[in-house]
């Protein structure tokens, strides 16, 4: 009688579906691994700058169009923030340097992103 695989839930057991997936990103070299989260980086900046755009507007004339408009500001500015700094505008670097050494390491960003 054959056993059945057994998945320990570290995603490299024979049944996992996933398993190929994990695998081959262990496998992944560093520098590719980088241009995939640099390209998820910026489709996200785009996808938050349109969010924001569309709440702008969407926004009705009732007492909470101040918080939407400031809100949808915040969110524009973040993803032009993000997309200015994954594209590594030279014109921005320096400012980038200056206002906003944090994003230099990844803890740094790690926090900007979360907060």
């Amino acid at each position: 009688m054959a056993s059945a695989p057994v998945n320990n839930g570290d995603g490299g057991g024979q049944g996992n579906c996933c398993s190929s997936f994990w695998n081959g990103l262990r496998t992944l070299d560093p520098a590719c691994m980088s241009i995939y989260i640099k390209i998820g980086n910026v489709a996200n900046a785009i996808l938050l700058c349109f969010v924001g755009v569309w709440a702008m507007i969407t926004v009705n004339s009732d007492a909470d169009a101040l918080l939407t408009v400031l809100a949808s500001a915040y969110v524009i500015t973040f993803s032009l923030i993000l997309f200015s700094w994954e594209l590594k505008f030279e014109c921005c670097n320096v400012c980038f340097l200056k206002n906003m050494g944090f994003m230099f390491n990844w803890a740094g960003r790690c926090l900007f992103f979360v907060l």
